[in-house]
């Protein structure tokens, strides 16, 4: 039913939701708030909720009564993502603003802060309560843009509430953090999201290993899935089972082609998603994978390995093959691949002297002891 309070659809997150009805049932809820964590804990979900909690038409100032289903009209029209006074602001905006019709989206620009988060907020709300503007993927907001809500942020509206979600809290600029409340979201548990991912009717082997690759994230584990990525999993670990020095480059180029192809259905489940973006997406995709695939193999040499993992005979394979130090320089190898991806690096270099390098280990049992 469309009929609900979504504070009670957050699971797992039960810390981060007393803290925020305590402040608002102390009078102390700040009108900048941190929602932080990893990424695909509820962050989004409990922003939602918790703007219906602030729309909600018949709570009082202290939250205590608020309709129990959200039923009220302003509770449905949160759900239905239609409320006038519920803004989401993310990135993707820019094609809507006079200077950006032609601009990819790379990320969160002054021009979509100030048209779609610091003009309205000045403004009173539609509905007469107060508005809440919930801000995606804060960490993406460049330097001008942070600058620029700065003001709002210190001289906020009493009617205006301003929910920054991001995995990546670091990146906010310090006047930034101190001017919020911020609110820490934690993993979730692999049961759960083993749980939630059987729903997608995905094989036992295949929910397993997403679950364990989330590592208690279930948005990250149900994005990976929907991809339908896991035959090309299956391939690179078989791949990486007989890779030699012979084969390295052609393996390179067989991820080049995959990235190309990983790319292409994350831009079109994502519109928003610049070609640039869903690239990057792409090859961070493959290194998480080879990073996880590290990790079970160290689990394999260390008896740690879930009894009927799928692919289990070329998991000990590489195990034995490097062994604990190898497995450990391969770890290397990898961030310095992300390093000289993210300094845009040339792709297919970087993942020819990353796999000529796995493809060596003989060299990498030599070497990986300094």
């Amino acid at each position: 039913t469309s009929q609900m309070r979504l504070l009670e659809k957050v699971q797992y997150q039960d810390q981060s939701i007393e803290r925020l009805l305590r402040a608002r049932a102390n009078g102390r809820l700040a009108h900048g708030l941190i929602f932080q964590g990893p990424e695909g804990v509820g962050k989004k979900l409990t922003a939602r909720a918790w703007a219906q909690e602030l729309l909600c038409e018949q709570a009082t100032p202290e939250g205590e009564k608020a309709c129990a289903f959200g039923t009220c009209r302003s509770g449905q029209w949160v759900v239905n993502g239609t409320h006038p006074d519920l803004h989401l602001v993310h990135k993707g905006l820019i094609k809507y603003t006079p200077e950006g019709r032609n601009r990819q989206a790379l990320s969160l620009s002054i021009e979509v802060v100030r048209q779609f988060l610091i003009e309205p907020a000045g403004r009173a709300p539609t509905s007469g309560r107060c508005a809440v503007y919930i801000v995606e993927d804060a960490h993406e907001l460049m330097p001008a843009a942070q600058n620029a809500l700065l003001k709002t942020l210190e001289e906020p509206a009493t009617d205006t509430y301003i929910i920054l979600i991001t995995a990546r809290p670091q990146r906010l600029l310090e006047t930034i953090r101190s001017r919020c409340q911020s609110v820490h979201f934690n993993r979730l548990p692999d049961a759960f999201i083993q749980e939630q991912l059987q729903q997608e009717k995905l094989s036992d082997a295949e929910g397993h290993f997403w679950a364990g690759f989330a590592d208690g994230r279930l948005g990250v584990a149900l994005s990976q899935a929907a991809l339908g990525v896991y035959g090309f999993k299956q391939e690179l670990l078989e791949r990486l089972a007989q890779l030699r020095d012979e084969t390295a480059l052609e393996t390179a180029g067989w991820l080049v082609e995959a990235a190309k192809a990983i790319a292409k259905q994350l831009s079109e489940k994502d519109e928003t998603l610049s070609a640039a973006s869903a690239t990057r997406q792409a090859y961070a995709l493959q290194l998480d994978l080879l990073e996880y695939i590290t990790r079970l193999a160290v689990m394999a040499l260390t008896g740690r390995l879930a009894e009927g993992t799928d692919q289990a005979a070329s998991i000990s394979q590489i195990a034995q093959r490097y062994g604990v130090l190898g497995l450990a320089q391969s770890t290397r190898w990898i961030q310095k691949t992300r390093d000289g991806l993210a300094g845009n690096g040339n792709p297919t270099l970087l993942l020819e002297s990353l796999l000529l390098q796995y493809g060596k280990h003989e060299a990498v049992m030599a070497t990986a002891s300094y």
